[in-house]
């Protein structure tokens, strides 16, 4: 079922725009401004507002980098950086973005200084440092995936030993019985809306192809295709009913009456009955009158009321106190 693939980043998302400020110059010209590499006297602030949350996670070195991971996680007033060479931790501190300038800077806990960090050609530059590219994303909280959250079972058969679970956020597990096979996070096709990559947190190099169907009742997974649906909701016969248990009129002098336990009958203001028959619950309320056979079938509109498909005639919900006396029944 799993399928290793290598999928460039898109690190769009964190670059951040060179400012540009006019300078006087002695032509009367404007010189582009550069923000600086190193900011020696720049005080990291705790209090400061902003969301960094795009840079949570795990990254690792590129380019001949000398540390091979580096951990960011948030932090009061910005976001909080380890990084390590191998399984040693080498270096760590704050990082944010300092008033006057358009970028992050990190605030070495070592020296006290803040350096540049910024996009460079799509990878992540950490002055003095080295380079960076995101790995494993920290969980997503912005939500983004309710359309297909929920529990999804192997053939739509709700006693599958298969069975993948999605949050609102993306955040996946695949189960085997009880056993955790594998979890993760999903990332959104940027064109296909259908297509998801469903990348693993268990084993890094490892994400699955899905996809979905158009009304987001089916969901295919990874290389075999394996089929995950929602189970079918099944009612009783009594929560298929209850809507339409009750009193109804179509302004004639009877009122329809439909119980709770798949009978109606229409009566007159004497409580005689006129028809009776039985009601089937399907995905319409289909009367079967005792001796005339097919009534017709009668669907519950927007506003509340019931139309015959047959011939069009409606029925509006009518208060049992707006009826005779003699035409009440206990409708169960």
């Amino acid at each position: 079922m799993k399928t290793i693939k290598s999928y460039p980043l898109l690190l769009a998302a964190l670059v951040l725009t060179l400012c540009l400020s006019a300078c006087g110059s002695k032509d009367g010209g404007q010189e582009e401004y550069r923000a600086p590499d190193i900011i020696e006297d720049a005080v990291y602030d705790p209090d400061a507002q902003g969301d960094y949350s795009d840079y949570f996670g795990k990254w690792v070195g590129i380019r001949d980098c000398e540390y091979t991971t580096m951990l960011v996680t948030p932090a009061d007033g910005g976001m909080r950086f380890e990084l390590y060479k191998d399984d040693r931790l080498a270096a760590s501190g704050s990082a944010q973005q300092v008033p006057g300038h358009a970028f992050i800077y990190f605030f070495n806990d070592a020296d006290g200084s803040a350096y540049l960090f910024a996009s460079n050609n799509g990878d992540m530059e950490l002055y003095s440092f080295g380079y960076f590219e995101l790995k494993v994303p920290a969980p997503n909280t912005k939500g983004g995936f309710e359309d297909i959250a929920g529990t999804w079972y192997l053939g739509g058969d709700p006693n599958a030993e298969s069975v993948l679970d999605i949050d609102n956020n993306g955040e996946w597990v695949l189960y085997e019985g009880s056993a955790v096979v594998d979890n993760g996070y999903l990332v959104q096709h940027d064109t296909i809306k259908e297509d998801y990559y469903a990348h693993s947190r268990q084993n890094e190099d490892v994400c699955y192809d899905m996809s979905t169907s158009l009304d987001r009742e089916g969901i295919w997974w990874g290389s075999e295709n394996s089929a995950y649906l929602r189970p079918a909701v099944t009612k009783t016969t009594a929560e298929l009913m209850q809507p339409y248990v009750g009193y109804w009129s179509s302004g004639e002098d009877y009122w329809l009456r439909i119980y709770a336990g798949t009978h109606w009958d229409t009566v007159d203001a004497g409580g005689e009955i006129i028809n009776t028959g039985d009601a089937d619950p399907r995905e319409e309320v289909i009367l079967y009158m005792v001796g005339y056979g097919y009534a017709g079938s009668l669907v519950l509109q927007a506003d509340g009321s019931l139309k015959n498909s047959e011939d069009g005639m409606v029925f509006s919900p009518v208060a049992e106190a707006d009826i005779p006396a003699a035409a009440r029944a206990d409708l169960g």
